[in-house]
C-alpha cells in the first residue's frame, strides 16, 4: 500500500475537480457587493516520465465520460473552419464543456497558440480570434455557454475545469505566460516514490473518485468568506492571494471545512511564486556574470 502523501493529495486536488462540476453557482456575500465566482479549479500535474499522469487522467476521464487530449493542437482546443464547407469544425474546448478538459502531454512554450488561447479561457471563460476568411456563419448553445461563428470571427464562451498533465518543469520558467497559466491553476508538482512506484505497478490506482452530495447553488455568507479572508493574507504569498482565495473559496463550497485541501492549495499557490522568484534571481545573476564583448578595434 502507497504511505507517502502523495496519492492522499492527487486524490484531494482531483476529486476536487470532478466534484466540482456539481456546483451551478456560488454566491459570496462581499461586505459591501455580492460576488459570483467562476465555478470549477485548474490543476496542473507536473512529474517526470513514468509517474502514472496518463494513467490518472484516463481514471479521471472515465469518471466523467469524457476523453483525455495529447499534446493538443490549436485548431484542436478552438476549433477551425473546414476549406470545402466553411463549416465550423468541432473544438475540444467545447465538445467537453459538461465535464472537463484534460490535457496529457502538455508541453507548450510562451509563443504557443494553445497556451495564448487557454489564459482567457481559463480565467474570463471566454475566447474569440479572427479568421481571415470567408465562413458560413453558425451556433450552437447550451444554457449560457455557446460556440459560433459570426462576422469572420469564432467565439467560444465556454465553463469547465481544465487538468494539464506534463513532464515538462515550468516551475523554473520565466516567462510571463507560463507564470500566467500555473497562477490560474493549482500547480501539484510531485514525484512518486518507488514505494509508490511499486503499488501502481501492483495495480493499485493513485485516483479513487469519492462523491459528495453538493447544492446546486452554495452561498458564502460575510463571517464565512472572512474567515477565508484571514487565512489567505497571512499564509499566501501577495502575488496570489485573489487566486488563492477563490479557489480556497471554491473548495469550502464543496466540504465547507477542509483544512488539509485548503493547505494544499496554499502550498502549491506559494510554490509557484518561491520557484519563480528563485528563477528571475538566477537569470539576473546569469546575466551579471555574462562578460561584455570586446569592441571590435
Amino acid at each position: 500500500m502507497m504511505t507517502d502523501d502523495h496519492k492522499k493529495e492527487l486524490n484531494m486536488l482531483l476529486n476536487f475537480v470532478v466534484n466540482s462540476r456539481k456546483l451551478q453557482k456560488i454566491i459570496i456575500h462581499e461586505k459591501y457587493k455580492d460576488f459570483e465566482p467562476r465555478l470549477y479549479p485548474h490543476v496542473g500535474l507536473q512529474a517526470p516520465p513514468s509517474s502514472q499522469k496518463t494513467q490518472t487522467l484516463k481514471e479521471v476521464a472515465q469518471v466523467l465520460k469524457c476523453e483525455v487530449h495529447h499534446d493538443i493542437t490549436y485548431p484542436n482546443l478552438v476549433g477551425s473552419i473546414s476549406k470545402d464547407t466553411k463549416q465550423l469544425l468541432p473544438a475540444a474546448i467545447w465538445n467537453n464543456r459538461k465535464a472537463a478538459l484534460l490535457l496529457d502531454e502538455f508541453n507548450q512554450d510562451e509563443k504557443s497558440k494553445v497556451l495564448r488561447a487557454l489564459l482567457p479561457i481559463m480565467e474570463d471563460e471566454y475566447y474569440s480570434r479572427g479568421l481571415g476568411l470567408f465562413c458560413v456563419p453558425s451556433k450552437v448553445g447550451d444554457k449560457n455557454m455557446f460556440m459560433r461563428v459570426k462576422d469572420g470571427r469564432i467565439e467560444i464562451k465556454v465553463k469547465l475545469p481544465i487538468v494539464f498533465g506534463t513532464m515538462h518543469n515550468y516551475l523554473y520558467s520565466t516567462a510571463i505566460e507560463t507564470y500566467a497559466l500555473m497562477q490560474r491553476c493549482i500547480w501539484y508538482d510531485y514525484n512518486l516514490t518507488n514505494e509508490e512506484r511499486q503499488s501502481v505497478m501492483d495495480g493499485e490506482p493513485l485516483f479513487v473518485y469519492e462523491p459528495i452530495d453538493v447544492p446546486k447553488v452554495v452561498e458564502i455568507d460575510r463571517v464565512d468568506y472572512s474567515r477565508l479572508l484571514k487565512m489567505t493574507f497571512a499564509y499566501a504569498h501577495t502575488n496570489i492571494i485573489e487566486r488563492a482565495t477563490l479557489d480556497i473559496v471554491r473548495a469550502f463550497s464543496l466540504y465547507r471545512d477542509y483544512p488539509a485541501l485548503f493547505n494544499l492549495i496554499l502550498r502549491c499557490k506559494n510554490k509557484v511564486e518561491e520557484y519563480r522568484e528563485r528563477a528571475l534571481q538566477a537569470n539576473t545573476n546569469r546575466l551579471r556574470n555574462l562578460r561584455p564583448r570586446k569592441k571590435i578595434s
